[in-house]
């Protein structure tokens, strides 16, 4: 006797995908976007060198020796932005993935924007989240893992 299609199996399995394919993808991305702070870049570009580890400014001479070797995007003013993107307010479903991250500084870091007091300053780019080429691959891999799972085998 040959075997029946399942199709009640494979919708069952469909809907219970279309809730588990966005939260994981949402996760995976958060990881992929922490990485930035050990890669110290984002996307295969490396962030802007901060002054206080460039020999000659005014930064590197009054500094201290932890901080002319601590990471770009590490410590005092800046420590909790990792956090924050570690923490991020998650939103998928199956018709949108959204990451929040609620500190006020964090675009301004992301995409390179005035800071500062009145006029301000030019803060360099130092991207941290966004869709990359490698990001898509991951987000893929994961779906298409997921949905192999819903046919009967």
């Amino acid at each position: 006797m040959a075997n029946r299609f399942k199709f009640d199996e494979v919708i069952k399995k469909l809907a219970e995908q279309k809730i588990n394919v966005p939260v994981k993808i949402a996760e995976a991305s958060v990881y992929y976007f922490l990485s930035s702070w050990d890669k110290q870049g984002f996307g295969g570009n490396s962030w802007q060198e901060v002054k206080r580890r460039q020999s000659g400014t005014k930064a590197y001479k009054y500094g201290t020796p932890a901080a002319r070797t601590r990471g770009i995007l590490i410590g005092k003013g800046v420590s909790s932005l990792k956090h924050a993107v570690k923490d991020s307010k998650v939103q998928a479903d199956w018709n949108l993935i959204k990451l929040v991250v609620d500190l006020p500084y964090a675009k301004v870091h992301n995409e390179g924007l005035r800071a500062g007091r009145g006029a301000g300053f030019k803060m360099p780019k130092r991207q941290f989240m966004g869709q990359t080429a490698e990001l898509k691959d991951i987000q893929m891999r994961i779906i298409k893992e997921n949905m192999d799972r819903i046919w009967p085998v």
